[in-house]
């Protein structure tokens, strides 16, 4: 439980804050997601929805151009961005929260 309360009082802020009006779009039905804007960042918070793990899961993000990598939170990992288009998997009712500058 710690680890939750730990999570929460970090994303508070951003839970709080805006949502943004970018345009986003998961190709896979089971993702539901979030993007909001907080300290002229963007967070973008994930999560399957579904028991049933999910790969490969593309995330269209046409305002990122170029390829970077963005920030897991929580998660000691980052992710590539490639021409938009952010790539993950997920476990069953797995969440993951980027953080996009």
């Amino acid at each position: 439980m710690l680890k939750i309360g730990k999570e929460i009082k970090e994303l508070t802020p951003i839970l709080t804050a805006p949502d943004s009006k970018k345009a986003i779009e998961v190709d896979n039905k089971n993702i539901h997601f979030l993007l909001k804007e907080y300290k002229d960042k963007y967070y973008l918070i994930t999560i399957n929805a579904s028991r049933e793990s999910q790969s490969e899961v593309k995330i269209h993000l046409p305002f990122l151009k170029g390829q970077k990598r963005r920030k897991v939170w929580f998660e000691n990992r980052d992710v590539k961005v490639e021409d938009g288009v952010l790539r993950d998997s997920y476990k069953g009712y797995e969440r993951h929260i980027y953080e996009i500058f």
